[in-house]
């Protein structure tokens, strides 16, 4: 496969995503920002923060709220 070809896959199937920030939490599962934070400050989602932004795994998100699309 040709380096443009490789590329070119790469941005139609990107690799699953480790963590979402806040905002992609609400859109995704349409709960509110205090609700995200109410789970954080639970124990319910684990997040980080890095380069100022909160980040919240992935893998605590579907063990809390089920599976993820998107």
């Amino acid at each position: 496969m040709s380096r443009r070809a490789s590329a070119a896959n790469r941005q139609e199937n990107p690799p699953p995503r480790a963590a979402y920030r806040v905002d992609e939490v609400v859109a995704m599962l349409g709960i509110s920002r205090s609700t995200v934070y109410e789970a954080i400050k639970d124990g319910r989602l684990k997040s980080g923060n890095t380069l100022g932004r909160r980040l919240i795994s992935a893998a605590s998100i579907r063990a809390t709220f089920g599976e993820i699309e998107g």
